[in-house]
This record gives C-alpha cells, structure tokens and sequence, in this order.
C-alpha cells in the first residue's frame, strides 16, 4: 500500500513539473532599470515574446526549458528554467551592455540603386573608405546649392539673425510687427511629421533597395509596411533624420532575425488554432 501511494505521489510529482504555464519575468540593466523591447524565445517551444516599457514580460514555459533573451544593445543570455524561477511570481534577469561591430558594407563603383552588403572581409570593405566617398561627394556639390540647404535642429545657431523691423517700431513708429500664428506652426509640423511617417518605408525601399529586403533580410513583401513599422521602435526613423544610413542597416540586419522568428512563431501558432 505505501509503495502504491508513493508511487501515486511520483506520478502527481512528475505531471506538475511537466505542466507548461505563463511565467513572469522582468530584465534589467547593472542599473536596475527595466530594459525594453528585449526578445525571450523559448528555444524548445519556439514561442517568443518582447519585453514592455518596464523591461516585464511573459512566456510560456514548463521546468527544464531554455529561454533565450537578448538584446541589440547587451550580451545575449541563456536561463535555464528550474523550480525557483517556475514558481517565482516574478524573476530577475540582469543583462550586460556590449559593444556591437558593425556589419561591413561594400558599396559598388557602379551604383545599382541599392546597398550590397558583403559578409567576407576585404580590403575593399571598410568604413574609412565609405566616409572618404561620402566626403568627395559632399566636395563636388556646387556653393550654391550647399547655400540654399536648410539648417537642422541642431544647426539653428548658424543661421544669420533676420532683422525684421526696426526698433522703433516698438514704440509706434513706423509699421506694426505681426505676430506668428502658433496654431498654424503647430499644424504645419504635425503635417510635416505625419507626411515623413507615412513616406518613411518608401524611402528606406528607395535608399536600400528592394534586393536588400526582399532577399538579404528575407522579409516578405507583404510585411515591409509592418517590418518598418516594428523596427521603428528601435528609433530609425530619428537615425534616418540624422543621416546615419549605417546605425539603421545594423539595426535593420539584427531586428529582421527577430522579426522573422516572431511572425513565424505566430503564424505556427494561428495554424494550430484552425486545428
């Protein structure tokens, strides 16, 4: 009898271990500041997830799983899921910061419309190459059209003050200054963002080429508008502004692994539903 009851009690033990439920979890940095838009995969289940403002997320699992978090800015880590961290109402992981190479890029003489990225290393492939072009070409712009370039954000103070009236206008003398209609500024640059946002992935297509997307990223054409949209959280659209071409292919080359996973693990999930 007792053989049969420890036996009974081996079996309950067994089926409670192997019960797969939603854990919770929070990532962090050496600061102890939530770290977002992190990716958790369960590498047996190949079910994935993407940590929220606060760094939390949740993920199906089961003891004995392996969960893999990583970051584009932080060394990836493997957790093992035991006893502690199944029955933990919520557990801890601490990431690392790491220093990210950036892929090389091989630009052609003869410029096909977009971005050839080669993943051998030749001599050929090198930033200080692409600067030194980059810097010929800005030379061969004529004086005029560098004069007639509008000023960034950040290049306000080199504009030449514009004298509008003269100081005696302030005491009544002479014509009235009008003042600017703050409404209609407002209006203006909301138009002007929301028109950027909506022809952003056009001109990512247009800068990189289709060829960079639709076969090196392996993105499927129907999901371009979502892709773009997803890796905008990563802040391209402020890096495009800023002209820094080479920090959105970095992010464009490591997002799209994970973008593949997730709409893949998705798309496996919505199949088994209809089942």
């Amino acid at each position: 009898m007792k053989i049969f009851l420890f036996s009974i009690f081996l079996l309950i033990a067994q089926f409670s271990f192997s019960q797969e439920k939603n854990i919770r979890g929070v990532i962090l940095n050496s600061s102890y500041q939530g770290i977002q838009n992190s990716h958790i995969l369960n590498l047996k289940t190949q079910k994935g997830s993407v940590s929220n403002s606060r760094g939390e997320f949740t993920i199906l699992a089961k003891i004995g799983d392996s969960i893999k978090i990583s970051n584009i800015q932080f060394k990836t880590k493997l957790i093992f899921v035991d006893k502690e961290i199944y029955d933990n109402t919520l557990f801890k992981v601490f990431l690392d910061s790491e220093f990210i190479e950036l892929d090389e890029v091989k630009i052609q003489k003869k410029m096909s419309g977009f971005l050839e990225l080669d993943v051998r290393k030749t001599p050929e492939d090198s930033i200080g190459k692409i600067v030194k072009n980059l810097v010929d070409d800005i030379r061969n712009i004529p004086a005029y059209e560098i004069m007639s370039m509008k000023l960034g954000k950040d290049e306000i103070h080199l504009r030449k003050p514009i004298i509008t009236s003269s100081p005696l206008n302030s005491f009544g003398v002479g014509a009235s200054v009008a003042l600017p209609n703050l409404a209609w500024k407002k209006e203006k640059e909301l138009m002007k963002k929301l028109n950027f946002k909506e022809n952003f992935p056009r001109k990512l297509k247009d800068e990189f080429g289709e060829v960079f997307f639709y076969k090196t990223l392996k993105i499927p054409k129907t999901r371009f508008y979502h892709f773009i949209d997803y890796c905008s959280n990563f802040g391209i659209e402020d890096l495009y502004k800023k002209d820094k071409k080479l920090e959105i292919i970095k992010i464009l080359l490591s997002e799209s692994k994970h973008y593949l996973n997730l709409i893949n693990t998705n798309t496996d999930f919505q199949k088994k539903e209809k089942m």
